[in-house]
C-alpha cells in the first residue's frame, strides 16, 4: 500500500468502527517509520513511559506541558499548539500518527483535540503502545529532533469533529 490507506483486511476493516478509515495497523507504521511525511506521537496517560522506550521516530506529547495552558485551566491557544507541531516538524501535509498506553486512551483524547485545531491528516494506531510492545516491535529511548517547519491550521475544518463542537 502507498499513502496512509487502511488495511481492507484485519480487525479495523471488519470491526464495525464509524471511521475505520482513521485507523492503521503496527504493521503499516512499522513500514513508515522513515517516511518524512509521517510524524509518530506517543501520547500516554502515564507521562513517564515514553521515557522507558518508545517507537522509532515518535515524539512524546505529554499532556501535564504540551497541551495544557501553564496558567489557565484550559488548552494551550491556537498559536501555542501550532508551535508545538512546528517545533515536531509538523506542517500542514504531515500525516500524524497517535499510539498510546491504556488503550489508546489519550491518543484518542488527543485525536479530538488536534481536529479542534484544525489539523486534518490523523491517524490512530490500532492496538497502541501495548500492541506494539506485544508484536516485538523496536522500541528506542532515542529523542527525535526535527527541523522547524511552518504550520498554520484553520480551526473547524475536520470532517470527524460536528461544526457545533467548535463554538
Amino acid at each position: 500500500m502507498s499513502g496512509t490507506e487502511t488495511a481492507t483486511s484485519g480487525a479495523s476493516a471488519t470491526s464495525g468502527y464509524v471511521h475505520p478509515e482513521v485507523l492503521v495497523e503496527t504493521s503499516w507504521v512499522a513500514e513508515h517509520l522513515n517516511d518524512p511525511s509521517i510524524r509518530l506521537i506517543e501520547a500516554d496517560e502515564d507521562v513517564l513511559l515514553y521515557e522507558v522506550g518508545h517507537a522509532p521516530g515518535a515524539v512524546k506529547l505529554d499532556w501535564h506541558v504540551d497541551v495544557q495552558d501553564p496558567l489557565a485551566r484550559d488548552f494551550v491557544d491556537q498559536q501555542d499548539f501550532e508551535k508545538l507541531m512546528s517545533r515536531w516538524g509538523i506542517s500542514n501535509d504531515t500525516t500524524i500518527v497517535l499510539y498510546g498506553d491504556k488503550n489508546n486512551w489519550y491518543a484518542a483524547y488527543s485525536f479530538w483535540l488536534f481536529t479542534m485545531f484544525g489539523h486534518q491528516n490523523l491517524k490512530i494506531m490500532n492496538g497502541g503502545r501495548q500492541k506494539w510492545e506485544a508484536e516485538g516491535r523496536a522500541f528506542t529511548k532515542d529523542i527525535p529532533q526535527f527541523a522547524l517547519l511552518p504550520i498554520m491550521l484553520i480551526q473547524g475544518m475536520n470532517p470527524f469533529v460536528p461544526t457545533a463542537m467548535m463554538c
